[in-house]
């Protein structure tokens, strides 16, 4: 009987009987174009997704949209000591009629530097604040102008 081990390069239990044989799988198989990917393709059904339709894997894709997304707004920020991504929504006030907001609902005040760590002189306040999750380092680069901030919830 096949060993239920996973594969160290996909999401995928091994095919075949050896680590070896299911590399050789790997050669046959679709991956993503990132440089430093080698994920094997398995969302191009994703029709409406531009950036899977391009080549790139379910994380890749992610992370190429938020850096997109970044570029259209001012809410966003990267809390400097972790990587993490953050997306503060507008916010509704307690009370308001939002069904789903972000972090619980729970209010936060966000003072904005550059990434040099000088304040740029603002702050955003909101009770619908989202985490995209850390940013992988080689993603990094795509967010070099992303404003810098540590969530404070209020209390």
């Amino acid at each position: 009987m096949k060993d239920m081990l996973r594969c160290s390069r996909c999401p995928y239990r091994l095919f075949a009987e050896t680590q070896e044989e299911h590399e050789a799988w790997h050669l046959t198989q679709d991956h993503c174009i990132s440089d430093w990917c080698e994920t094997v393709l398995t969302h191009q059904h994703l029709k409406d997704n531009q950036w899977i339709q391009a080549g790139y894997c379910h994380t890749c894709a992610f992370w190429q949209q938020q850096a997109a997304a970044d570029e259209d707004t001012d809410r966003a920020f990267i809390n400097p000591e972790t990587w993490n991504h953050y997306r503060a929504g507008i916010s509704t006030g307690h009370g308001g009629t939002t069904n789903m907001r972000g972090s619980y609902g729970r209010q936060y005040t966000i003072e904005l530097f550059d990434q040099e760590g000088e304040p740029l002189g603002r702050t955003l306040e909101t009770d619908d604040l989202w985490h995209q999750g850390e940013i992988p380092t080689q993603w990094l680069p795509l967010f070099a102008n992303v404003p810098r901030g540590t969530p404070k919830e209020k209390r």
